[in-house]
């Protein structure tokens, strides 16, 4: 294990225990210790939080951003969209602001709610790759990001984890 001091364990679908630690992410199988550092992808070794979605993936909350585990790899960017119409956090949380990046270079009206489905920020058309959401003012909590591109309507979705 990485470490003995520890901020939270999981258990994935697998069995596998997770651990976050103050110096990596520590994977158990009942046979054999993993560990995963910043030199695998990890934004920070710091974990606080490690989440699952419901398409399975794993979730790191860092000191630095959030990291996102899958098939083997932990990897860290800004968010980005892939070709499933779907926005991936990572990392986030940012504690002033984060970046969405958009698959074309079009107007984008980008709307976040909290888990409950209240409504917490608006951004109307946007212009270009990109925009900045603040989130300075957010609580801890997770997010539910909906990008809409106001050319042909596409919508795309995606989670957001503020720790802070």
């Amino acid at each position: 294990m990485a470490s003995n001091l520890i901020f939270d364990i999981e258990i994935d679908s697998k069995g596998n225990k997770l651990i976050g630690t103050d110096l990596g992410i520590s994977k158990f199988n009942d046979t054999t210790w993993t560990t995963y550092t910043t030199k695998d992808g990890l934004v920070s070794n710091r974990v606080y939080k490690i989440y699952f979605d419901s398409n399975g993936n794993k979730w790191f909350g860092t000191e630095g951003g959030v990291s996102k585990f899958e098939d083997g790899v932990v990897g860290s960017n800004i968010l980005e969209l892939d070709k499933t119409n779907t926005i991936f956090s990572y990392p986030n949380p940012a504690i002033n602001e984060t970046t969405v990046l958009f698959p074309t270079n079009d107007k984008y009206s980008l709307t976040v709610t909290n888990i409950n489905g209240k409504l917490i920020s608006h951004l109307t058309s946007t212009f270009g790759k990109s925009t900045n959401l603040k989130t300075e003012n957010m609580k801890s909590g997770l997010y539910l990001l909906s990008l809409k591109n106001l050319s042909n309507s596409n919508t795309y979705n995606g989670e957001l984890m503020i720790l802070k």
